[in-house]
């Protein structure tokens, strides 16, 4: 009887729990899909047959697999890799993005995440940039905040590399990233981001 009781009560629970746990707004978040060398859902700035600067890597912080964007000379100038989702719908609370990168920074070259918050009509009415800086061999927890205006409706997020202020990238440098997950938290109460 008591075992029975114990099954019922986890039957109830566990549904009630996982819906209290905020959705990863984000496609494939974990990097663990990729086609044609891309991460499948994410845009990026490899150009077919000439040049990639963002590829799957082996390194990973959960999974098999992690993304690496990473900086080449395409003919005199360098590129730096770049991954993209666009028009992810929010909705009320605040907006929180986790996870775990690895860089490897030539002449000081950065990781850099860039939220666009924007309205219905698609009219950027919040930016939230941050720049990542911990240049180590392991993967580097990550953990990002920003309150969303009452006016948003979708987002725009970019993951890359940027030079150190008025400087140039370096080819070589490199940055991972892995277990990314987008979710809106909380109530939205008339609060404006960051």
């Amino acid at each position: 009887m008591k075992n029975i009781v114990l099954i019922v009560v986890i039957t109830l629970l566990v549904p009630l729990v996982l819906m209290l746990e905020p959705t990863n707004l984000l496609k494939n978040g974990d990097f663990e899909r990729f086609s044609a060398g891309e991460p499948t859902g994410w845009t990026t700035n490899n150009i077919p047959t000439m040049l990639s600067v963002v590829s799957p890597s082996l390194k990973s912080y959960s999974g098999k697999l992690s993304v690496k964007c990473e900086v080449k000379d395409f003919h005199g100038t360098k590129m730096a890799g770049m991954i993209s989702q666009k028009e992810i719908a929010v909705n009320d609370g605040e907006l929180q993005l986790k996870g775990a990168y690895v860089l490897k920074s030539v002449g000081k070259d950065v990781g850099f995440v860039t939220v666009d918050v924007k309205t219905e009509g698609n009219s950027t009415i919040a930016t939230c940039e941050h720049y990542l800086i911990d240049a180590k061999d392991d993967f580097v927890p990550f953990t990002l905040s920003a309150r969303i205006p009452n006016e948003a409706r979708n987002l725009d997020i970019l993951l890359t590399l940027m030079a150190e202020e008025g400087g140039r990238l370096h080819e070589g440098s490199y940055i991972l990233f892995d277990a990314l997950d987008l979710a809106v938290v909380g109530k939205k109460e008339n609060k404006q981001v960051q």
